[in-house]
């Protein structure tokens, strides 16, 4: 349901790029993405913070809910600033890690060959993520000279395909 959800958001930006602009150039427009994400985000903390709450409280579902909205907001707002073609990509990639790490775990019977063994190394490979991102971003803005990294967005796109796999796994 989430996903679905996602990704008719997402398809919904890129039928209407006047909402995209609307979010840009509007004053107001600029505070929706930033809502959805403080909506996802204390959504997720309340979550988090309590085991009740995830396992068996009524305010679970709402709580799901709020995030789910409150991230595809954002996910299709940031989305609609990329070429539709990337973002279908994304979502294949996404889809198909999804589907293997899955197949992986649930056909998997030997416990030696557990892929949470990974999380240590997520730390280093979220730094480096980031980092990847900062220079990224220092590029799109003219700061870093145009080509600095070669072939960045392919790059950053299977970086972070991956790093999603580990977390995902982990």
């Amino acid at each position: 349901g989430q996903l679905l959800f996602t990704a008719g958001a997402i398809h919904a930006f890129h039928l209407n790029p006047s909402i995209r602009d609307w979010m840009i150039w509007h004053p107001a427009g600029r505070k929706v993405p930033l809502l959805g994400l403080l909506i996802s985000t204390i959504a997720y903390w309340i979550t988090a913070s309590s085991e009740n709450i995830r396992r068996a409280s009524l305010m679970r579902w709402p709580l799901l809910v709020a995030f789910t909205i409150g991230e595809s907001v954002a996910v299709g707002f940031i989305s609609s600033v990329y070429a539709y073609s990337s973002v279908i990509k994304a979502m294949v990639a996404t889809a198909a890690t999804t589907l293997s790490v899955t197949l992986y775990t649930l056909l998997q019977r030997n416990p030696k060959y557990d892929l949470s063994q990974w999380g240590r190394a997520l730390a280093g490979l979220g730094m480096a993520f980031l980092m990847y991102g900062v220079i990224h971003v220092l590029t799109l803005f003219g700061i870093l000279p145009h080509g600095f990294l070669p072939y960045s967005e392919a790059i950053y796109s299977v970086f972070g395909a991956g790093v999603f796999s580990l977390y995902l796994a982990h």
